[in-house]
């Protein structure tokens, strides 16, 4: 833990090749965390790469009030959130297009029936 918390601060204070030590310390059990929330091991990579591009951009604002990993777990959690929204939103919005469809699909045979109707009656050719 020293280790990390040294790395940490090396890379708040410029060395940016610190970074990558900083990663893959902690990438494995991020991954693992995120896919325990999400069950797909994808979107855990997916969700752990957005984690460690707001680590990279925000770290600088890491007090050391708490442990690093503490900290990391706090992002990790509100990234899985914004996963979780997103597909939600997706979710609604798939749905309404695929009733949209049906219902296109539905008039489509209903003014072909009603074509053939009228053309059995003979009122329209």
């Amino acid at each position: 833990m020293d280790n990390l918390n040294q790395l940490v601060k090396d890379f708040q204070n410029g060395n940016q090749k610190k970074f990558d030590e900083i990663v893959l310390l902690n990438k494995d059990w991020i991954i693992d965390m995120i896919y325990n929330m999400t069950y797909n091991k994808q979107d855990s990579e997916d969700i752990s790469q957005d984690v460690f591009v707001n680590l990279f951009f925000s770290v600088k604002k890491f007090k050391g009030n708490s442990s690093f990993k503490t900290w990391v777990y706090r992002i990790v959690i509100n990234k899985v959130n914004d996963y979780y929204r997103k597909l939600k939103i997706r979710n609604f919005f798939n749905f309404e297009l695929s009733e949209i469809d049906d219902m296109e699909v539905n008039l489509y045979l209903v003014a072909r029936n009603l074509k053939i109707n009228l053309e059995k009656i003979g009122l329209r050719k």
